[in-house]
């Protein structure tokens, strides 16, 4: 019994030897937590005072412990064994080796404990990605079009964090979003309003904000043009600068690639000895756009040139340039818009007949052909750069210019017209019909608001909104209540009505066997009212004064014809109105342009060709 009962003893005082220090050791001689030798103190340290964690976490986030141990003597124990907790395993655990395994932003203490011991480290668990921002940060496109934002993330001390994958979203107005590499995506806008874009990565957001504009024309101002009608197309600007074309593009006037061949038969003004050509013609049937990158503030349609200045204040051309009328320096054509010669900023652009005019620095400048004086320079020699119109000896301050077929008309700043060019039919205005290479005032009084040279007449809108035409008056395109003759001074158009623009016609007439015939249409005009209501008058064989269909007689009208409602909406008005060659456009208060007339080569936008058509269509949408 004494040796069963001694055998009892020893066990328990070994059990209790085994519970009295951790990781499972003793005290007593001969063990790690020996009462000979103890655990005097520990020291914990870590390799950083922070860890960066990604989201989800990654086996890589972790920071390492380093525990020691010293005996009475100050000196390391390399025999003991640590224990490791954290305070909060949401933030980060910690294993038997020390190494810190981040979870989630936060704090949390770390703690090692051996032999009854035990101290603790603080640690900071930060998100791997600080920072998401979005390029561009804000933006502005149309309804319909497409936006690329770029998404990039930084860490907490500044740098840029590579090899994530980003999440785009959108909130406010509808949008489409396409991600297109991990840290881009396209937004696809599909109604005008606010767009907010969000990209997100390891738990950080960043965003963006894209304002979506209505896909609409604008609105014509006292400088500048946003539609004209030219000979067989017209060209429009619509929201944030972007300009289109459409019609006929026999001589890349619609600088754009074409969609559809119209037909053979009639051409647009080109003929080859007696008669017109006949053959298939390039042409659109919508707007197409004229450049990708360039955003215009005023834009015009002549015969077969096209011209536009920059909201930066250039001026460039394109089209036909068989006498340099797209000013670039050359006599080839240009098939998209090119930058005129020189380093002059245009306030006014107007484009002819085979040449081309424009207000530079408060100066007239004209390039192109000159074979009438049409350049004003006293020289009558064609030029493919801009050189400045002259007059009293010196270069012509003008505040306002119109280029016809083969004249020119422009206003100074008080008002007082000029014209010089081509005067066969008196649409220099000055009581002759001798040509002038040099300005000559037009024989009137009267101070302008507003001049616009056609193919063989001009009009004008005095400061008190009266309408004055002079030139030719064979299809009644002076609206004076007549017809068949010419007028070599201005003449009142009839019925009394107050305009604040004018437009005629690049129509024009030339003798040919058997009398007059068509060589780029005949002459109308058509003018605005300040409430918005668009008259036409002259010629309508083609439909183009917009007051419905044939009804039959002489196809003309000798005073102003109020354009008929057409597709516009009830109640929508015009903002400006342009006649072209067979055609006429105007755009709508809705925002939407409208043309009328000649539709054989797609002149009026409607996605038709070969018809004729007396009530405004509406343009299709540029897209």
């Amino acid at each position: 019994m004494k040796i069963r009962s001694t055998l009892t003893l020893v066990v328990l005082s070994l059990a209790a030897a085994l519970t009295a220090c951790d990781e499972e050791t003793v005290s007593g001689p001969g063990f790690i937590c020996d009462i000979t030798n103890p655990v005097q103190d520990l020291f914990l340290t870590a390799s950083g005072a922070a860890v960066l964690v990604h989201s989800p976490a990654q086996a890589g986030d972790t920071i390492q412990l380093t525990a020691v141990a010293t005996n009475r003597f100050g000196a390391a124990r390399n025999d003991v064994r640590f224990k490791f907790t954290s305070s909060d395993e949401t933030v980060a655990t910690v294993d038997t080796l020390g190494v810190v395994h981040a979870v989630a932003p936060g704090t949390v203490t770390v703690k090692a404990a051996a032999c009854g011991e035990s101290k603790s480290v603080n640690l900071t668990v930060i998100a791997s990605v600080a920072t998401v921002t979005i390029t561009p940060a804000s933006d502005t496109v149309i309804a319909g079009d497409t936006a690329i934002f770029v998404a990039r993330a930084f860490g907490p001390d500044g740098s840029q964090v590579g090899n994530l994958e980003f999440t785009f979203s959108t909130t406010g107005t509808a949008a489409n979003v396409i991600q297109t590499s991990d840290s881009t995506a396209r937004v696809a806008t599909t109604s005008n309003g606010t767009v907010g874009v969000v990209a997100r990565a390891e738990g950080a957001t960043g965003t963006a904000t894209l304002l979506v504009l209505p896909r609409i024309f604008l609105a014509s101002s006292a400088t500048a043009n946003t539609i004209d009608a030219g000979d067989g197309y017209a060209c429009g600007i619509i929201t944030l600068g972007q300009g289109f074309c459409w019609g006929v593009n026999n001589h890349t006037q619609l600088a754009a690639t074409t969609d559809s061949t119209c037909f053979p038969g009639t051409d647009v003004g080109v003929t080859v000895g007696d008669s017109l050509v006949s053959s298939t013609v390039p042409c659109s049937l919508i707007p197409r756009r004229i450049s990708q990158t360039l955003a215009f503030a005023s834009i015009s349609a002549g015969d077969s040139t096209g011209c536009a200045i920059s909201i930066a204040g250039r001026a460039y051309c394109w089209g036909l340039s068989a006498h340099g009328e797209t000013g670039t320096g050359t006599t080839g054509d240009r098939s998209t818009p090119t930058l005129l010669s020189g380093s002059l900023a245009f306030t006014s652009i107007s484009a002819g007949g085979n040449h081309a005019c424009g207000i530079a620095g408060g100066i007239g400048y004209c390039w192109g052909d000159d074979s009438f004086g049409q350049l004003g320079d006293a020289r009558l020699v064609n030029s493919t750069t801009p050189i400045p119109v002259v007059r009293d000896g010196g270069p012509s301050p003008f505040a306002s210019i119109s280029a016809g077929f083969q004249h020119t008309c422009a206003l100074t700043a008080d008002g007082t017209a000029f014209c010089w060019g081509r005067n066969n039919f008196g649409q220099l205005g000055n009581g002759t019909t001798g040509s002038a290479d040099v300005p000559v005032p037009v024989a009137t009084g009267s101070k302008f608001t507003w001049i616009s040279a056609g193919g063989d007449h001009s009009c004008g809108v005095t400061i008190t909104g009266a309408a004055l035409c002079w030139g030719s008056n064979f299809d009644g395109q002076l609206g004076n209540g007549s017809s068949g003759d010419i007028s070599t001074i201005p003449v009142a158009v009839a019925g009394g009505l107050t305009f604040t623009r004018i437009s005629a016609s690049t129509g024009t007439r030339t003798s040919g066997p058997g009398g007059r015939w068509k060589l780029n249409g005949v002459g109308h005009t058509c003018a605005l009212t300040a409430a918005g209501l668009a008259y036409c008058w002259g010629d309508d064989a083609d439909l183009q004064l917009g007051r419905g269909p044939y009804t039959g007689g002489d196809g003309i009208a000798t005073t102003p014809i109020q354009v008929q409602q057409g597709e516009r909406p009830a109640g929508v008005t015009f903002t400006s109105v342009s006649a072209g060659g067979r055609h006429s456009c105007g755009v709508g208060s809705d925002g939407n342009a409208y043309c009328w007339g000649s539709n054989v080569f797609g002149a009026l936008g409607n996605t038709l060709q070969a018809a004729f058509r007396g009530f405004p269509q509406r343009v299709a949408t540029p897209k």
